[in-house]
């Protein structure tokens, strides 16, 4: 009895808390789990403390009425509880009329107050070591960035149509008569290098915007700029140079598809782009502006697409017109007011000119030749050059000069030769004006095509006598259209 009353009074053995389980159990609620999380990603937080200065703290209104202007400053400069310094002879950049000042302000920090009087005076201020510095005078070095020579353009286009330049005759009398025939069409132009001359204008407009007593020094091939001169005028040299900056370091992204057309016979007078757009593009894109050159077949005109892409629609369209042929396929980047340009093709040597002399010395006679020589060029240059406007359209200056050398011909004169270039020429000039994402069209520059093809029978076309039954030659006339497709973005 005693045994079992002792056994069933003794107190149970205590079990031993699992307190992983029981914060693991903890953790797994889900609202409890939320902000355990919340609390882990908080501890991962760096905090960024920003010291503020003392001109930022406090806020003050002033009202006064013909206030030393000293005297203002010396407040400020108690309240923000900072030393305060004047510029050597400050007073004598002020006149004696504007150094009592009256004003209102309120609830304005200590900074905006000091900004404030100081722009009324033309002075400005520099904290250093926690020292209030007021100036009237600034010094500053800038780096410009700009290129150190100037790439110009120019063209010339057309010329003498009627050859009255070689049209001349010469009497018995010695006296040269000039034909009456005469024609001439030449369109040419160049770029003032005075506008591509960035260190001249902004050297100009240096003079314009600094004071009498101002200085600056400028080294075009270090592409620094040194100013002193009142605070004023070095901070709008200041924002002119940044004006400068974003205006001149703009480029332009400009893609090109340059490529020729054999035409159909039904496309004989040119691509017909009101078809295109009518059936082909009659969804996706339409004409914003449309201006012709001199000729009936050519023109300019801007493209809208709703949506991409805009070559491969274009390309798809012309190819039912005839067969295509992509001459050149460039991306470029172009500076503001930088001109590019783009030469596809080859230069082919020809003999211009032979001249003989002769000399006869004591019996002996020597002959001594001179071969002069010369070179065409067959192929396209493409010149262009971007301007970027205030409203971020951009106007184009586009010179495309299509050049394909048809025969050189040996023209024999006694015991010589020269050869005598027949060239096709395709030329025109035009500055369009464009946005982002317009695609840019130049058409119709055509030209007659002759070629010759044999026709034969392999190997039995080259025996002699009876092979000529066997072979044959065709001519053919073919209209070629040249076409430029351009699409221009601001980088």
């Amino acid at each position: 009895m005693i045994i079992f009353i002792l056994s069933s009074c003794a107190t149970p053995p205590k079990e031993r808390l699992n307190t992983e389980k029981i914060n693991e159990d903890f953790i797994n609620n889900s609202k409890l789990k939320y902000h355990y999380q919340e609390e882990k990603e908080l501890e991962n937080i760096k905090l960024n403390f920003i010291e503020l200065s003392p001109l930022d703290r406090k806020k003050v209104s002033i009202s006064v009425k013909d206030q030393d202007y000293k005297e203002l400053l010396f407040f400020i400069a108690k309240e923000a509880g900072i030393n305060i310094v004047f510029e050597k002879d400050i007073d004598k950049y002020i006149p004696k009329e504007e150094k009592y000042l009256t004003l209102e302000l309120k609830n304005l920090t200590l900074r905006e107050a000091l900004e404030t009087i100081l722009g009324i005076l033309n002075l400005d201020y520099e904290i250093d070591n926690g020292i209030l510095k007021i100036i009237a005078t600034q010094e500053r070095f800038f780096h410009l960035d700009f290129l150190p020579y100037l790439r110009s353009s120019k063209f010339d286009l057309g010329g003498d149509v009627l050859g009255s330049q070689t049209n001349r005759q010469t009497t018995q009398d010695n006296e040269e008569i000039i034909t009456p025939l005469k024609g001439n069409i030449e369109t040419s132009g160049k770029i003032n290098d005075q506008h591509l001359d960035i260190y001249a204008l902004l050297e100009k407009n240096i003079k314009n915007l600094l004071s009498k007593e101002g200085k600056y020094t400028l080294n075009r091939y270090s592409g620094t700029l040194y100013v002193k001169d009142r605070c004023k005028n070095v901070k709008n040299i200041e924002k002119f140079i940044n004006f400068l900056k974003e205006k001149y370091q703009k480029q332009v992204l400009i893609e090109a598809k340059i490529l020729e057309v054999n035409l159909n016979k039904s496309s004989k007078l040119g691509i017909n782009w009101d078809l295109i757009l009518k059936n082909d593009l009659k969804d996706t894109a339409y004409i914003s502006n449309r201006s012709s050159f001199l000729w009936d077949n050519s023109e300019t005109f801007l493209i809208n697409f709703k949506v991409e892409p805009y070559f491969n629609s274009i390309l798809n369209a012309i190819s039912k017109q005839g067969t295509l042929k992509i001459i050149s396929n460039p991306r470029i980047r172009v500076m503001h007011g930088q001109p590019a340009l783009i030469g596809v093709g080859k230069s082919i040597s020809y003999i211009r000119e032979v001249d003989r002399e002769t000399t006869a010395y004591e019996g002996v006679t020597t002959v001594e030749t001179t071969v002069d020589t010369s070179a065409v060029f067959d192929g396209l240059l493409f010149e262009v050059t971007p301007f970027i406007n205030n409203d971020n359209t951009i106007t184009l200056h586009i010179v495309p000069i299509k050049s394909d050398v048809i025969e050189l011909k040996n023209v024999k004169f006694e015991d010589y030769e020269i050869t005598l270039p027949q060239i096709n020429l395709r030329e025109t000039s035009t500055v369009i004006r464009t946005k982002e994402n317009d695609l840019i069209v130049i058409s119709g520059l055509i030209m007659n095509k002759k070629s010759e093809i044999n026709y034969n029978v392999p190997k039995i076309s080259k025996i002699p006598i009876i092979g000529n039954i066997f072979k044959s030659k065709e001519k053919e006339d073919e209209k070629v259209e040249l076409i430029i497709l351009l699409k221009t973005k601001i980088i």
